[in-house]
């Protein structure tokens, strides 16, 4: 009976304490790379969906990587062949994306990642298979939070340079985040406390740069918000088929640590059921992302400052056509995906997941959003139902 125990206990150490503790020394290996005295001044861009990037080599293979501050370092399946990557394990524990799907990743290993003149050795990347809902989401790839462990990082919007430092130079923290207003623990899974003027309440915000909107509230803030003001409903389909509803609020006043935003479009995503503060919202601010550590544990805090110059956008327009609908290509087929709540398209019955046969006799290359927005009148063939007539 003892030898069996012992037996059950070492599989229990090999399948899930081994992995966790190799793991985790590695990212303790990845938080040493920079030393106290360094100071670096990089570059950065904006993605098409306005994600903060950043341009790295892998394996001196160049590569523009969105910075996101809820994930660890992620890759296509695809890149990770092209570039060399070997097969480290698998990630020990389950991720899950916004949708609240899990997955145990691979993991991948690199010679390693250079910014700069920044090289971080052995560098560990997830592995997205095509299959997976984010695949497109996370263009060329993901610089995670264990990447972002690194250091300090202030980004400065208005030159789009990021600072970076050690976490143990104070002089160049005080230095850096003068007129910055501190939220300890900030980056840390609900760790930002926001006042929505309109229900008169204070939530819980969690920031992610990975979330390429605005402002994201649950499903318990948009009721509240439903009661108060104006909104659009809009019906879409996933690719793994899920239905969804975003309900999207204008010119909402919500105010961070004493700093005010008077008009700032706000989301809801039933399935997602978050809040999420994203990074067109942070595109507004300067700000420093602090990783480091305080009487032996791991801190993480947000300094924040409203930008003092340049265009203050807080709107994040959620891209359909004119006629209240998008249409996708998936797996060969044109499908509607996407339907505004009392559009035109609704009114005349068009359902979310319809199989568009034809529209107005175009070859399928044609068909997209900005196709529909080019035209005043549409005739929409579907799949089993027959034939809708569209005009503006």
């Amino acid at each position: 009976m003892f030898s069996i125990l012992v037996l059950l206990i070492l599989i229990v150490i090999c399948l899930y304490v081994y992995p966790v503790i190799h793991y985790g020394f590695h990212q303790i290996k990845i938080r040493e790379t920079l030393s106290e005295n360094e100071y670096h001044e990089i570059p950065f861009t904006y993605g098409s969906n306005n994600h903060f990037q950043i341009n790295c080599s892998i394996n001196n293979v160049k590569k523009d990587l969105l910075i996101d501050t809820k994930a660890t370092g992620l890759l296509r399946e695809d890149s990770i062949l092209k570039m060399g990557g070997e097969y480290w394990g698998k990630l020990p524990f389950c991720s899950s994306n916004a949708y609240g799907i899990k997955e145990r990743m691979n993991i991948y290993s690199f010679n390693d990642i250079c910014l700069e003149n920044i090289k971080i050795k052995d560098p560990l990347f997830s592995c997205v298979k095509r299959s997976n809902l984010i695949y497109d989401v996370i263009e060329d790839g993901v610089w995670g939070s264990d990447l972002l462990a690194i250091g300090c990082w202030k980004f400065d919007t208005e030159n789009k340079m990021v600072k970076l430092f050690h976490y143990n130079n104070q002089q160049v923290l005080e230095k850096e985040s003068n007129g910055l207003v501190k939220i300890k623990g900030g980056l840390k899974d609900n760790g930002i406390t926001v006042y929505v003027n309109e229900i008169k309440q204070n939530c819980r915000f969690t920031l992610d740069l990975g979330y390429s909107g605005t402002i994201e509230v649950d499903n318990r803030t948009a009721d509240l918000l439903m009661s108060k003001i104006n909104y659009k409903q809009i019906y879409s389909v996933l690719d793994n088929g899920m239905r969804d509803t975003v309900t999207i609020f204008e010119d909402v006043q919500v105010s961070i640590a004493g700093i005010n935003v008077e008009k700032c479009q706000v989301a809801n995503i039933r399935s997602v059921n978050g809040n999420y503060i994203g990074a067109k919202f942070m595109q507004n601010f300067n700000f420093i992302l602090i990783y480091g550590e305080e009487k032996g544990h791991l801190c993480k805090h947000l300094y924040l400052q409203k930008r003092a110059k340049g265009t203050l956008n807080f709107q994040c327009q959620y891209r359909i056509s004119k006629y209240g609908m998008n249409i996708e290509r998936k797996n060969g087929n044109f499908i509607l995906t996407a339907l505004m709540k009392n559009s035109k398209a609704e009114q005349i019955g068009l359902r979310i997941g319809d199989e568009i046969i034809k529209i107005n006799d175009l070859s399928e290359e044609f068909i997209d959003d900005m196709m529909l927005d080019s035209l005043n009148q549409l005739k929409i063939t579907v799949k089993n139902r027959g034939e809708f007539k569209l005009s503006m």
